[in-house]
């Protein structure tokens, strides 16, 4: 094969990467399916095979190379009998991601090879690798904050602390998926949820549950979905996590109607009980509090993506049709705050020192919504705001008061300012 057709066939296999992941998504709509791991496969899986594929059939593979690359592929098609599974998911993630970079990089060598000259050899690299690399890139924006990133997290979490006298139960949120959670009794009073963030488990409310418990509430620290020991391997930021709260709530207030529910969530946590807030209401949550909560992912999903200067907006916005073709909304586009339920109390503490949320979106959040009450903490950054507020006596109070506060709706609904 002449370069010309090396070259040609390089750039071919990324973008039918592209294209394959395009009709993946149109069969899960023709499939009817809705589920968001099952989407994140029939998207994924067909840009994997396809980057393998490209590899397999290269002229001058060898047909060790081209085993290898089968055995590798055979744990990707089990993913479609198990989409959930988080290991299988991994894989593919993984693989995806592993491949086209692989075909990216190849795509640019293949294509320098058609000039004479260094710098003709780097004008042709960079004209047939940099579409590649903003496929790659704008795929990795979605899958590795998605699922990448979370999933080796939960190994951590696979053996929850279990306190004298609480429990481990599993609670159904439908479509054949639940959570893992850790239950600490007590024989009256309110039942308290606590939801943790990203890339973490129900260890993070360890602090709480044994403050409630002294105390003589009831909590329930929840592993999330795709977290802990909960079903699922795609993590959504609280766009399904907010509908797998409300399913929890509305599950233990019907056990127990005469016990008010109060839900508690940190970080991501937090921006999935403002996502939550109307189906918690309705479920019979009485308050809500937030930890630092995402309330808007544009301005984080901006910070952390400085890095890639002119290319950023572009990138994004690939990686939002990506999200899209997933049944997921976009990170840019997610503002859990746009879903507050106006009738219902809401606390908000948030460190001063938060490097990773910045208290200025829960400023904002409290000047747009009057039921929402503020308290910024000195000296306190991010992941230290679970534990921060459970030993300091002074925040403690404030959180008391929203546990054995008025019902949500009680009294005239508040006036926007």
């Amino acid at each position: 094969m002449d370069p010309g057709h090396r070259a040609a066939l390089a750039l071919a296999v990324p973008l039918g990467a592209a294209g394959a992941a395009a009709l993946g998504s149109l069969g899960a709509d023709g499939l009817g399916l809705t589920g968001v791991d099952e989407r994140y496969v029939a998207v994924l899986l067909p840009a994997a095979l396809t980057l393998i594929a490209g590899r397999t059939i290269r002229p001058g593979t060898r047909l060790r190379t081209r085993v290898v690359l089968a055995v590798l592929a055979a744990p990707l098609l089990a993913t479609v009998a198990w989409p959930r599974a988080t290991p299988l998911v991994t894989w593919l993630t993984g693989g995806a991601l592993v491949m086209g970079a692989e075909a990216t990089v190849h795509a640019a060598a293949a294509a320098s090879r058609l000039a004479r000259g260094w710098l003709a050899r780097v004008g042709l690299a960079a004209l047939a690798g940099v579409p590649a690399l903003y496929l790659l890139a704008a795929a990795a924006v979605v899958t590795v904050n998605t699922q990448l990133a979370p999933a080796p997290v939960r190994l951590f979490h696979q053996s929850p602390t279990l306190d004298p006298g609480e429990t481990l139960i599993e609670l159904d949120v439908g479509d054949a998926r639940a959570l893992r959670a850790t239950r600490s009794p007590a024989a009256a009073g309110p039942i308290v949820v606590l939801h943790h963030g990203v890339s973490d488990g129900r260890e993070r409310f360890l602090p709480w549950a044994r403050r409630l418990r002294g105390e003589g509430i009831a909590s329930v620290r929840l592993d999330a979905r795709a977290h802990g020991r909960s079903d699922g391997a795609v993590c959504t930021y609280g766009q399904r996590e907010a509908g797998d709260l409300v399913r929890v709530v509305a599950q233990l207030h019907r056990a127990e109607p005469e016990r008010p529910v109060v839900v508690v969530g940190t970080s991501m946590g937090g921006g999935t009980v403002l996502a939550a807030s109307r189906g918690l209401r309705g479920a019979g949550a009485r308050a809500l509090i937030a930890l630092a909560p995402a309330s808007r992912y544009r301005p984080l999903v901006d910070a952390r993506t400085r890095f890639l200067g002119p290319l950023r907006d572009r990138i994004l916005n690939g990686s939002a049709r990506l999200a899209r073709a997933m049944g997921q909304t976009p990170m840019t586009d997610w503002a859990p705050a746009d879903r507050l339920d106006a009738r219902i109390p809401v606390l908000v503490l948030h460190g001063v020192e938060d490097a990773t949320i910045p208290l200025a979106l829960s400023q904002r959040l409290a000047r747009e919504h009057p039921n929402v009450t503020l308290r910024a903490l000195p000296g306190v950054g991010h992941d230290d705001i679970p534990g921060a507020v459970a030993a300091d006596d002074d925040a403690w109070s404030t959180v008391q008061s929203y546990l054995r506060g008025p019902r949500a709706g009680d009294g005239p609904e508040p006036q926007r300012r």
